[in-house]
């Protein structure tokens, strides 16, 4: 039967062989703060299912998206106008579609397309809304007479490649 009323939140979807998030004959879903990473198919498909709201997720190369945006490659779809892509007035981020920003307050000048139909995501995000760090790899404490030496590896997903290190207090 169909499912209503449902929570998909804080969540890392990733390398799926379609959707990460497919939603068909529901209502009222809340889909927040996910990461939809690398799905061959659309990171969130809603078909013929209304009232749901979608935001705060970070959307990075679903649908054979790159970085640079191509209306063959949007990363979401939906078949309702009644779905908001921008609730409480924050929209998603999308790796495809970071600016411009010419008031630099976080969200995008230009609405992001939602495919199958006129629905767009009106704020969408500049920067990810989910951030994901595992912790380091193979940590290693040494201690000597005056010093303490801790040593690691990379942490297994960095979402950007920009981490250059941890800060220990």
């Amino acid at each position: 039967g169909d499912v209503n009323y449902a929570y998909i939140r804080s969540n890392r979807i990733e390398n799926n062989l379609g959707d990460g998030i497919s939603i068909h004959d529901g209502s009222n879903y809340n889909i927040h703060g996910n990461l939809l990473f690398n799905n061959s198919g659309y990171g969130v498909n809603i078909t013929d299912s209304t009232d749901c709201k979608v935001n705060s997720n970070t959307f990075i190369n679903n649908n054979g998206a790159t970085d640079i945006f191509s209306t063959s490659r949007i990363q979401a779809y939906t078949t309702h106008s009644s779905n908001l892509w921008d609730e409480s007035g924050y929209g998603n981020y999308w790796n495809d579609w970071t600016g411009p920003d010419a008031d630099n307050d976080g969200i995008v000048d230009e609405p992001y397309l939602i495919f199958g139909s006129s629905i767009f995501d009106n704020k969408p995000l500049t920067e990810p809304s989910y951030m994901y760090l595992s912790e380091p790899l193979n940590f290693t404490l040494d201690t000597g007479r005056d010093q303490v030496t801790l040593n690691w590896m990379e942490p297994e997903f960095d979402l950007d490649g920009s981490l250059s290190g941890y800060e220990v207090h």
